[in-house]
């Protein structure tokens, strides 16, 4: 089953598509951001993980409408996964 995904921000310039849905058995989230980075882009990896391969804070990542902060969440097919930029103001 697919996993429908949506990337807005700099990150969706990067994948170039969004929303898009990807045929994905299961696994983590640093699965689905490896494969990702594998088909469409290696910009997208180094820009939504930091140097230690967590996901940056200026990211939010969204999984069938929870925020997950772990990049070892679960994902399963079907699941819908948004993905954005963090906003702030001053």
């Amino acid at each position: 089953m697919p996993v429908k995904i949506r990337v807005y921000g700099l990150l969706r310039t990067m994948i170039e598509e969004s929303p898009f849905s990807v045929e994905f058995p299961g696994g983590s989230l640093a699965d689905l951001v490896e494969r990702l980075s594998r088909e469409r882009s290696e910009e997208f990896r180094k820009e939504l993980l930091d140097e230690e391969g967590n996901l940056d804070y200026a990211y939010m990542v969204i999984v069938s409408g929870e925020r997950v902060t772990d990049i070892a969440a679960p994902i399963k097919p079907d699941d819908e996964v948004v993905i954005t930029s963090m906003l702030a103001g001053g």
